[in-house]
This record gives C-alpha cells, structure tokens and sequence, in this order.
C-alpha cells in the first residue's frame, strides 16, 4: 500500500491484488486502493479493501478454458491440414484430368494427369481463372462455362455433354 502512495512508485494509483489464506479460506485475493489523505490536520493514507477472489478465480478459469480451445483448434488446424495433403495426393493419383475450381472459376489445383497432358507447370495454371486456362470456343460455344456456374448457382450436378474434338487453342479433347 506504501507504493501506492508514493508517486514515484510504478505503483503509485494502482490497485495491488494481494494473497490472503486463513483456516475456512485457504485461498483469498484482496485488492487495496490507498490514498493519501489528510486526517485531523494531520497526513493519513485511505485504504479500501475489497475480496476479489471470484473475479480472480473466474479470470483463471477463462484463461484455462482459452488454452483449451486454443489446443483443440491447433489440433483440428493439423488435422485439416494433413486431411487436406491426403486429398490432393488421391486427386494427383486420378488418371483422370481434374481441375478443382472455386466459387469465382479460379483453378485452385490441377491434379498431376491434367499438368502432364497439357504439358504446363502447375504454377501456369492454379491461381488462373477458368477463361485463361480454356478458349473461350470451349468455354462459351461449348457451354462449359453455364454448366459450372449452373452448378454454383443451384449446387445441383450438371450434366455437360459438350464433348469437342480439340483445338488450335486447346491440343486436348475435352
């Protein structure tokens, strides 16, 4: 509490949580305020004690629990992460070619069969947008393009049966 008090302590006006233990209470936390104050004409110091200990106990708890869940998602951050390896490496063993595209048509992987046969890297195709990875002749005229978003719209399986011989474009029958 003198610190408290003395304005050239770090602790001059803040509050100090102080362990308290008797027989019925084996673990108590107070807080003391001090200030200084006059009394009688005379300097004096105010204190104000207060039992903190639920406060104390209850932000322990939350901290406990934080590092819980904190824990658990890493866990599940790992998990979703070798899950995620796991899948790429059957999509790459497919001898099928496969692009997996999102929401907006962007390639976010082209499997091992689609890069060989297209003869391209992969860092030439993830990443692209569907238009730059197929002619337009494939996409528009085909309807490739409105059965993908016909897709995305209704989340329904489209059939597409706009099988076309290939390209100068496009050296591949898609």
């Amino acid at each position: 509490a003198r610190e408290q008090l003395d304005e050239s302590s770090p602790y001059f006006g803040t509050p100090q949580l102080l362990p308290m233990a008797n027989a019925e209470n084996p673990r108590r936390v107070v807080e003391v305020n001090s200030a200084a104050a006059e009394y009688g004409g005379q300097q004096a110091a105010q204190m104000f004690i207060r039992d903190v200990t639920e406060r104390v106990r209850f932000r322990e708890e939350l901290e406990r629990r934080a590092d819980e869940l904190q824990a658990k998602l890493w866990g599940q951050l790992q998990e979703t992460q070798h899950l995620r390896v796991f899948l790429e490496n059957i999509i790459n063993a497919l001898p099928a070619r496969l692009l997996v595209l999102d929401q907006n048509l962007k390639v976010l992987h082209a499997n091992s069969a689609y890069l060989r046969q297209r003869r391209l890297p992969r860092e030439q195709v993830e990443g692209q947008h569907i238009a730059e990875v197929f002619p337009a002749s494939l996409l528009e005229e085909a309807g490739l393009r409105q059965a993908m978003e016909n897709t995305l719209r209704t989340g329904d399986r489209v059939r597409w049966a706009g099988f076309r011989q290939a390209t100068e474009e496009h050296t591949e029958r898609i």
